[in-house]
């Protein structure tokens, strides 16, 4: 009977399990057979770059590093004391979650950071940047992102950009010697900053692989011109390519926002040296050269597409 078979199915006991991905795509795989119990002595592997959380219900109980591991309950003492298992199959839900360092993700504030500046009073400022974190403890990654339900990989890196432009503004504003001319600095603003964010994110489990600031604006009478070695490098680059000489310096006027990323970068040119976003375009109607945002053409007047 179908019935009789679908309850005996659900009594099979499971004897291996492991995670066998190499796309390293992916922050969390839950073992899709929940209600299979454990049989005594089972295989789990866990790879190298993996971590194995172990729950019943909402609770963590164990925790694996990488490694072949045989279930008993002196491997799984959290889950054996709380359930009372002393041999024989058991119970529990399975949680890998990659333990490597995570795709390098966008971030920006939402809204202004709001931070006091000596001679300015109140001032509001927005950055934006890329940043790359891995999962340094198991439990708490589980604890505060995946307690109920395991999220897919979008909702995570959603949560890791909200988590970590929260605590870049508190961090901004924990400075006591903030200046502006430490705000154009952003390769010391960078290490500031993440010298300040190291502890809270490790409360959530996180440890901060990778972080940088690309850009930062503030109110105009700040006059602020942020700029990094990097910006620094592609802008000797470009001068480069454009003919310019290494003696002398390009001058603020010779220098344009990219449309997009917002970066310095050589005016007049055709594509961003950052974002690689083009410029220019040409006219639908006559072919002369507009600026990318252009709506009408200075030539011959016709409109042009968004």
């Amino acid at each position: 009977r179908p019935d009789e078979l679908a309850r005996w199915i659900a009594t099979l006991e499971v004897d291996y399990v492991s995670w066998d991905d190499d796309s390293q795509h992916g922050y969390f795989w839950t073992f899709p057979h929940p209600g299979h119990p454990l049989r005594a002595g089972a295989q789990v592997v866990v790879e190298r770059g993996q971590a194995l959380v172990v729950r019943h219900g909402e609770l963590v109980t164990d925790v694996l590093g990488p490694g072949e591991h045989t279930v008993t309950p002196a491997t799984l003492p959290g889950l054996a004391e709380l359930r009372g298992w002393t041999a024989g199959p058991v119970v529990a839900d399975l949680v890998f979650l990659r333990t490597g360092p995570s795709p390098r993700l966008r971030w920006g504030t939402s809204a202004p950071a709001t931070v006091h500046l000596p001679g300015h009073g109140a001032v509001d400022l927005r950055a934006y940047g890329r940043f790359s974190v891995r999962f340094h403890d198991a439990r708490q990654v589980i604890d505060r992102m995946a307690r109920r339900v395991v999220p897919d990989d979008a909702e995570v890196e959603q949560r890791l950009r909200r988590i970590l432009a929260g605590r870049f503004a508190t961090a901004l504003a924990s400075l006591t010697d903030l200046s502006v001319p430490l705000l154009n600095d952003l390769d010391d603003l960078c290490t500031r900053i993440r010298e300040a964010l190291d502890e809270p994110l490790a409360q959530s489990g996180l440890f901060l692989a990778r972080f940088d600031i690309e850009n930062l604006t503030g109110p105009l009478e700040l006059g602020l011109r942020p700029t990094s070695r990097r910006t620094q490098n592609l802008t000797h680059v470009a001068r480069s390519l454009l003919g310019t000489t290494n003696e002398q310096p390009m001058k603020t006027s010779e220098l344009a926002p990219c449309i997009r990323c917002g970066i310095s970068i050589p005016a007049g040119a055709r594509f961003c040296t950052s974002c690689g976003t083009a410029q220019r375009k040409r006219c639908t109607s006559c072919g002369n050269a507009l600026p990318a945002a252009a709506r009408f053409c200075s030539h011959c007047g016709s409109g042009q597409p968004a």
